[in-house]
């Protein structure tokens, strides 16, 4: 079996088996009546870490808001045994955390940005995210004042910011959108251990071979259908084109 929460932060959800994501003839289609994404066919394991990748276009951020229930879907979406037929519903603490490619900052404190008022452990997130060395840095710690749009942060770190605003509800399934794509190499991959060890699921997209390389498996999206997935192992020969 695949690592699992510690039990002492993460209570078992009763009835929960070891598969608590399954798409079947999954899609999205907009609003527009244009599909985006259709018949995407994904198990994914408690724990895990999924990413997707694929060309500019091919859908990637179109199939993350419909899992994080954003967008609307086709097909059928299945958490810890239970159809999801109400996604909107979806999206709630301690169940599903989304994080999209330009995160959303308030004019605070780390820990406003992090708690948004709600009783978190804001430290625990930060350190789970990889952002508590550099605040350590600056000496302001989780009460350091960010500014306006987050102008006292790089880009890695408001990335990690939101990470941990996910994370703080001790979020089961983390729907992750490029959120690696500011982090150098040392800091992305201790981001992914991180997440594992703490038990967390984890569905993203990525660009970076890195990442693809320790991911538990890989979905290779082209014009918003499926074109391979497994191991990036047994993809890269064929797709390494789509990862720098």
């Amino acid at each position: 079996p695949g690592p699992g929460p510690p039990s002492a932060r993460r209570p078992r959800v009763p009835g929960t088996g070891t598969a608590p994501l399954e798409l079947t003839g999954f899609g999205v289609r907009h609003t527009d009546g244009m599909t985006a994404v259709r018949d995407v066919d994904l198990t994914v394991t408690r724990g895990q870490l999924v990413l997707v990748v694929g060309p500019v276009g091919s859908g990637k951020s179109s199939l993350l808001r419909a899992l994080a229930g954003i967008a609307p879907h086709t097909g059928l979406l299945t958490w810890n045994g239970e159809p999801v037929t109400e996604p909107e519903l979806f999206l709630r603490p301690q169940q599903v955390g989304y994080v999209g490619q330009l995160p959303r900052v308030l004019s605070g404190t780390v820990a406003d940005n992090i708690t948004l008022g709600h009783q978190v452990d804001a430290a625990a997130a930060v350190s789970t995210a990889q952002l508590d060395h550099d605040l350590a840095a600056t000496g302001g710690g989780l009460g350091l004042l960010i500014g306006h749009k987050g102008t006292r942060l790089s880009g890695g770190q408001l990335q990690r910011l939101a990470l941990a605003r996910a994370l703080a509800p001790r979020t089961e399934l983390l729907v992750a959108d490029d959120v690696s794509s500011a982090l150098d190499v040392t800091t992305e991959l201790a981001l992914w251990q991180a997440l594992r060890e703490h038990g967390v699921t984890v569905v993203g997209s990525t660009s970076k071979r890195a990442a693809l390389v320790r991911a538990d498996h890989v979905v290779v999206l082209q014009s918003g259908r499926v074109a391979a997935q497994g191991p990036w192992r047994d993809l890269e020969g064929s797709w390494s084109h789509l990862a720098g």
